[in-house]
């Protein structure tokens, strides 16, 4: 359950310094929804900062401005009345609009309380985080808690040491000399600020050939995952043709020189990986002063990149957006990790950090930017067991009694591929999806619009031709290593080649761990041929079979099926059925894809006579393991209204019957909540259901570690 409750604070641009404001109260457990209160506010950034110098005072005209209208300031204070009342922590966030970018000027971190002089982020109950909407189109994906590890990188270019040459620029219109970074001083901050976390390290050095360049940072980084970027090194704001001010970093050449890098670089940089760090913490370095005067940080100029590597899909960013002393960081750092390690949410964590450094003048530096509705960045994988029963050993009995049916969705193609989802947004920002935005992530939903403005020999097209440029843009080098060429090599060949590539370097690869398995049946919603791969490797011969969901695909331009061919069949060890539902690759006109797709394989999956009876027996009578679907997808809720009807799901089974693996995400965070509403959904409780909180990785080595040990 999410402790929390929450107001959002929606900025949009209206005109000149005029600007709309909505406040929303959010109650996660609520069964209704609260009006939001608006109004128009005047925000200037140019006339706040003429508080620059008293952060008390600057928070106080913040708080003027922003609730000047009492339906919005009332609001703010009915959320922390509900937030004492219900004994919650208060969920601030703030949204500022794309066409309102320029509000991140303000310093947010020293608003005021409505009616009193109180610093509200100073608030007991009150947890804050600035929003930033993406423009990639990636899902934010949650790691599984484990020991976290971060990669620290610390830029000191050659010529910042030398006293001749030196290095001066214009940053903001102020000319300044870049300081050199004392590398070693940075690494033992970074240490010391990061206790509780494995730390690798990227650091200049003169005595050494390699450097810190943009190349070599991605590449670090993509030796990874890793949880957390901590990048050390000067930035600036410089001034373009049009006179506009953007962030720059400045890190090394190849040769050790320095490398004026504009923001964008490390943003694109980030935005190519698949698998981003889930926090980049932009790390102030010495600049001025001395003892308790010594100063850390660029003017905010990497504060001003943070908002744009949010964008990019980082889901979280934490930044100084000024130069902050030495011994605040000293204070908020390793209180911020620690709770990080503890709980994983980063406006908990951020806020218990700024607690510890509340009387300090600069305490309002740290800004967080989040794209976490709910401020987790990591989930413990395993089974829910409210009632505190070990569920392994009751799934374990069925598969070592052939009495278990896995059903498998697109989750074990998505380090491929990615997810449904991200094609489904992809598909509906180029075709101007004119639905809820919601549906926008529903690939069936996408798919049926295109289907009825196109034709469904379009989306056909599109999905194959999706599945095939993500694949080849996630996997590029993978796919040179296995010697194959994009221009020439099918779909198909490229999945099995890259998935044959991934078995052999991870013996517990999912396809390679369930064909260890001793099953006989194995149902798959994936086209592709890597379950199949995966068991002749294991010296079985499975039998690989289709829906003929539609008459069409019963005609002679398609293989008999298996029980027309051979009746007598019956699924073994030795040569189990591989059953796909929803179509192969190999016959892309038998693919599911769109909502009519969907309701017409319903009606035919329904009939008795429309499956093999060994498929049919399965379904009715063994534990069902369902892995790597979505409960909110399309395919899943047509599985299970089809694996679980009425007839099938009164039938006694020998083992507790139905597990289904949940990939945690931020939009579902509860694995509680995601057991009830699979419950409510299928709306039975003769067959209960157990739930896996995790990703497919993350049962199937659990699934792995326990069968070897049984």
């Amino acid at each position: 359950m999410d402790d929390y409750v929450g107001i959002e604070i929606n900025l949009a641009h209206l005109s000149e310094d005029r600007y709309r404001a909505e406040l929303r109260y959010t109650r996660p457990d609520a069964n209704t929804d609260r009006a939001p209160a608006s109004g128009q506010v005047r925000l200037s950034p140019s006339a706040l900062d003429q508080h620059a110098l008293d952060p008390q005072a600057y928070g106080g005209a913040l708080s003027a401005a922003l609730f000047e209208d009492p339906a919005l300031s009332a609001e703010l204070l009915f959320g922390l009345a509900a937030a004492d009342t219900l004994d919650r922590k208060l969920r601030l966030r703030l949204f500022v609009q794309r066409d309102a970018a320029e509000l991140h000027r303000i310093r947010w971190e020293t608003l005021g309380s409505p009616g009193d002089t109180s610093c509200l982020l100073l608030h007991p109950r009150v947890l804050f985080s600035r929003m930033i909407a993406g423009s990639d189109l990636d899902d934010i994906r949650l790691r599984p808690k484990s020991d976290l590890r971060a990669l620290v990188v610390i830029a000191n270019p050659a010529p910042l040491g030398d006293p001749v040459r030196g290095v001066e620029i214009t940053d903001g219109g102020t000319r300044r000399r870049l300081a050199p970074i004392d590398v070693a001083a940075e690494q033992d901050r970074a240490t010391q600020s990061l206790q509780g976390v494995t730390l690798d390290l990227l650091a200049s050095d003169p005595a050494s050939a390699r450097h810190v360049t943009l190349e070599a940072i991605e590449a670090a980084l993509r030796t990874g995952p890793y949880d957390i970027l901590y990048l050390v090194c000067h930035g600036a704001l410089i001034r373009d043709t049009r006179g506009q001010l953007w962030p720059h970093i400045y890190i090394e050449r190849d040769t050790g020189e320095i490398h004026d890098a504009p923001g964008d670089e490390l943003v694109r940089a980030l935005r190519s990986m698949p698998d981003r760090p889930s926090l980049v913490v932009l790390a102030s370095c010495q600049s001025a002063g001395d003892g308790e005067s010594l100063a850390l940080g660029d003017n905010g100029a990497l504060a001003a990149l943070g908002p744009q590597i949010a964008a990019a899909g980082v889901p979280s960013v934490l930044a100084m957006q000024g130069n902050v002393l030495m011994s605040t960081v000293a204070a908020f750092m390793p209180t911020f990790f620690d709770q990080l390690v503890k709980h994983g949410q980063v406006d908990l964590a951020a806020a218990a950090a700024r607690s510890v450094v509340h009387s300090r003048p600069d305490s309002w530096m740290p800004v967080l930017f989040s794209r976490l509705r709910h401020g987790r960045i990591w989930y413990v994988p395993g089974f829910t067991a409210s009632d505190g029963f070990d569920r392994w050993p009751n799934l374990l009995n069925g598969i070592s009694a052939t009495k278990c049916t896995p059903i498998l969705g697109f989750g074990l193609l998505e380090p491929l591929i990615g997810t449904r989802s991200e094609i489904a947004r992809s598909w509906a920002e180029a075709s101007g999806f004119p639905l809820h935005p919601d549906q926008a992530d529903d690939l069936a939903s996408v798919a049926q619009y295109l289907a009825v403005s196109q034709s469904p020999g379009t989306v056909l097209a599109m999905f194959c031709s999706s599945l095939q440029q993500r694949l080849v843009a996630r996997n590029q080098a993978a796919l040179q290593a296995c010697g194959l060429d994009e221009r020439t090599a099918t779909l198909s060949d490229m999945v099995r080649a890259l998935g044959k590539q991934g078995r052999q370097a991870n013996p517990d690869e999912p396809h390679a761990v369930l064909a260890r398995l001793p099953l006989t049946i194995y149902v798959t919603a994936n086209p592709d041929g890597q379950l199949a791969d995966a068991l002749h490797e294991q010296g079985r011969s499975p039998v690989v079979e289709f829906c003929r969901w539609k008459s069409t695909l019963s005609s002679e331009d398609y293989p008999p099926a298996i029980y027309e061919s051979e009746s007598a069949y019956q699924p073994s060890q030795e040569r189990p059925l591989v059953y796909h539902l929803f179509g192969v690759l190999d016959h892309p006109e038998s693919l599911v894809i769109t909502e009519d797709d969907y309701f017409d394989f319903l009606m035919w999956v329904n009939r008795t006579e429309s499956l093999p009876p060994a498929v049919t027996r399965a379904w009715s009578a063994h534990a069902l393991l369902f892995l790597g679907l979505t409960i909110d997808d399309w395919g899943f809720r047509v599985l299970f209204r089809s694996v679980l009807n009425d007839d099938r799901r009164q039938r006694r089974r020998s083992f507790r019957s139905v597990a289904v693996q949940v990939s945690p995400s931020d939009q579902h965070r509860d694995p509680d909540r995601a057991r009830r509403y699979l419950e409510q959904y299928v709306g039975f409780d003769q067959v209960p259901i157990d739930t896996f909180w995790g990703n497919v990785g993350d049962f199937v080595a659990e699934l792995s570690r326990h069968w070897k040990q049984r």
